[in-house]
């Protein structure tokens, strides 16, 4: 699984030195088919040492699919609880927004309904959705910033 002490250190040092510490919203996109869950506990990771609100964000291409979603997040919250909090009461705020319909109409409504100080990209972000979601930030002149979580 790699080093997740060194890896959290670099990610708590970079947000730090950039002085953005209190009352932020990571925001996590995934995919419920794909394996993620060294990417989310690093962001749990990462949330909790910055004291972040986590926003797991996933597109589903039909309905029927919502009680997979909920169970995908059930694992990887086990997978963080089991590993890393011991099962005690989870240190960060975490939301769900699982949504049915196109990942470029659904995510943009999340970053107008709230500002995003950081967008987590990892292995199962589709390259053109970064692209999309780059071109989006600039455009809209956000401040969001894109961390990269590579998959160990």
């Amino acid at each position: 699984m790699g080093d997740l002490n060194h890896f959290y250190s670099l990610s708590y040092d970079f947000i730090t030195k950039k002085n953005e510490v209190m009352g932020k919203t990571i925001l996590y996109p995934f995919r419920i088919k794909e394996k993620n869950t060294f990417s989310y506990l690093q962001t749990l990771h990462l949330a909790q040492k910055i004291k972040a609100k986590v926003v797991c964000f996933s597109t589903l291409e039909n309905e029927d699919t919502l009680d997979d979603a909920y169970l995908h997040l059930l694992a990887l919250n086990g997978a963080y609880q089991a590993k890393f909090n011991h099962w005690k009461t989870l240190p960060v705020t975490i939301e769900q927004q699982i949504l049915p319909g196109a990942f470029r109409i659904e995510l943009s409504k999340i970053f107008i309904a709230a500002p995003i100080d950081y967008l987590i990209h990892h292995k199962n972000l589709k390259e053109e959705q970064l692209v999309f979601v780059n071109k989006f930030i600039e455009k809209n002149d956000l401040k969001t910033s894109v961390i990269t979580f590579d998959e160990a």
